[in-house]
């Protein structure tokens, strides 16, 4: 701990520490490390410390699966032949993805079952853009795309809420 007040002390006679995060990660220390060591010397005056609250999301084991292998939809829609395919080849094909893939496909009007041929599942439209897994890189890099993209990624369980706190740290009175 006193390693990491003395770097934060020799910042300090530099100029104020705008924020905490990015503090601790320039310095390679934990920023629980850095919140200890930062109350220990507000206690004893040296520094006075002004909390930020930031919003953002933390992604989900859907959501990882997604960002890494495409959304659920997507992933149908690219399992779907070109002359058609059977929903139970589908779901034999996807397992558990299948019921909620092929949701997202219908919804978003990629796909249309023909009744008159027995059921089969047509493609509706040549190419799809996967707009979920874009909104997920997104989100993993540290951008936020918009709040109607967010809420429908929380509601589908792919990111949830992780606030956090940093602090600027300027010089005490001691």
């Amino acid at each position: 701990m006193a390693g990491v007040e003395g770097t934060i002390l020799s910042q300090l006679q530099g100029g104020d520490i705008p924020n905490t995060l990015d503090f601790a990660q320039k310095h390679g220390v934990d920023h629980n490390a850095v919140i200890g060591a930062l109350k220990s010397l507000a206690a004893d005056n040296y520094i006075e410390m002004v909390a930020e609250d930031h919003e953002a999301y933390k992604m989900l084991s859907e959501g990882e699966k997604a960002m890494k292998d495409g959304s659920p939809e997507a992933q149908i829609f690219q399992m779907i032949k070109d002359d058609g395919s059977d929903k139970g080849e589908i779901e034999q094909l996807a397992g558990a993805l299948a019921k909620v893939g092929l949701s997202q496909c219908m919804q978003a009007k990629w796909v249309q079952i023909d009744k008159e041929r027995g059921g089969k599942i047509f493609k509706t439209v040549p190419s799809v853009t996967d707009a979920v897994q874009e909104q997920l890189k997104l989100i993993a890099a540290g951008k936020l795309p918009a709040k109607a993209d967010i809420d429908k990624l929380k509601k589908r369980k792919m990111i949830a809420d992780a606030k956090y706190k940093t602090y600027k740290v300027c010089k005490g009175a001691d």
